[in-house]
């Protein structure tokens, strides 16, 4: 099931947002580099399409193997609203991926 880029940068990108540092860079596509204690600890990046584009399932696996997730139902949970930021936080942390 496709994510429009809408959804994909307020759902997904703006809830990893709210517990680490975000830093976009535009270039040839847009990156996402994620932060934590002034390390970056993973990025994804799209490219550049209008707001009314969709990603689908390839890219988004893609998408969710660079954000460290387990797989593509988390990604469609967080932008669902069913999987929260501190959820994220601590399953990077199950990871050790961040710490504390």
């Amino acid at each position: 099931m496709p994510i429009s880029i809408r959804d994909f940068e307020t759902n997904i990108i703006g809830k990893i947002g709210r517990k680490f540092k975000i830093v976009e860079k535009k270039k040839h596509h847009i990156y996402y580099e994620v932060w934590h204690n002034d390390k970056k600890i993973c990025g994804t990046h799209r490219s550049h399409k209008s707001s009314g584009k969709e990603i689908y399932n390839n890219t988004l696996s893609e998408v969710a193997h660079q954000l460290k997730l387990n797989n593509l139902k988390q990604l469609y949970r967080l932008e669902e609203c069913s999987f929260s930021e501190d959820e994220y936080f601590n399953l990077l942390k199950q990871k050790n991926v961040v710490s504390d």
